[in-house]
């Protein structure tokens, strides 16, 4: 059965997926029977999964989702299935912006098409990624890395005064975010476009030349893909990094907003 008749196609998925994502989408639809479409994309959909590797599923809806939507479907932010949620403006916006998560719905695995909505923007022709949705990424991940170098800061000045024998400071995976996404950022002002982790390291060697920044951009990659807060020794370099990245989009974008 294909995408466009109502029903989940999963047979395109690897078998290690079918039976998670197929019982996601099927909670999402008991709840929100508006739902327009169901894509997985990512690493997943590509073929570069791990074995460790989440199904990023995105999931479309029609209207709004009730606040405790998380509750309603069980989610489990840990779990296989990793939920990319947005509703029909926001995918029209990433669209009109031609954003890596745009290409990222392109490329993906349609589960879910009743409509025909992902059909149609698959015809979408598809350009670099405007100034707008650089603009809007790099004021958004420049104040998380704020957030991000907060909690590293606290975790150095906790160090200091009580870790002896045996460190156990852990720095919140916002600073990891920021920086994958800030990196992400910076190779669309060099017309190169990343649509995953897997798929930035290849690239991130245009933007990020010295041995330094490269090794600290594949902490953040591996850090992000395992979805788990940063030693201290990983705080320090990400830290680094951010801050190199901060100077590098402030002089071609200006100051975030």
């Amino acid at each position: 059965m294909k995408p466009g008749t109502g029903r989940i196609y999963i047979s395109r998925l690897p078998s290690p997926y079918r039976r998670p994502v197929q019982a996601m989408c099927r909670r999402i639809l008991r709840q929100y029977p508006n739902t327009a479409a169901f894509v997985v994309i990512g690493s997943v959909a590509d073929g570069s999964w791990a074995p460790d590797s989440d199904a990023d599923l995105v999931w479309v809806i029609s209207g709004r989702r009730r606040k405790k939507w998380h509750d309603e479907l069980d989610y489990d932010y840990e779990g296989v299935v990793e939920l990319v949620t947005m509703n029909l403006t926001s995918l029209k916006e990433e669209f009109a912006q031609h954003s890596p998560m745009s290409r990222s719905i392109q490329r993906g695995i349609v589960l879910y098409d009743p409509r025909g909505i992902m059909a149609r923007l698959r015809q979408v022709r598809l350009g670099p990624p405007t100034r707008e949705w650089m603009d809007k990424w790099w004021s958004f991940f420049s104040h998380r890395l704020d957030w991000g170098m907060d909690s590293y800061r606290q975790a150095r000045r906790m160090h200091r005064r009580f870790c002896r024998d045996r460190c156990t400071c852990q720095i919140t995976e916002v600073l990891t975010r920021a920086v994958v996404n800030l990196a992400r950022v910076l190779l669309a002002t060099e017309g190169v476009v990343a649509i995953s982790k897997a798929g930035m390291r290849p690239v991130s060697p245009a933007v990020l030349r010295g041995p330094r920044l490269r090794e600290a951009m594949e902490i953040a990659l591996k850090a992000h893909h395992e979805k788990r807060d940063l030693a201290l020794p990983e705080a320090a370099e990400l830290a680094y990094l951010g801050r190199w990245l901060r100077k590098r989009l402030a002089g071609i974008l200006g100051q975030p907003a």
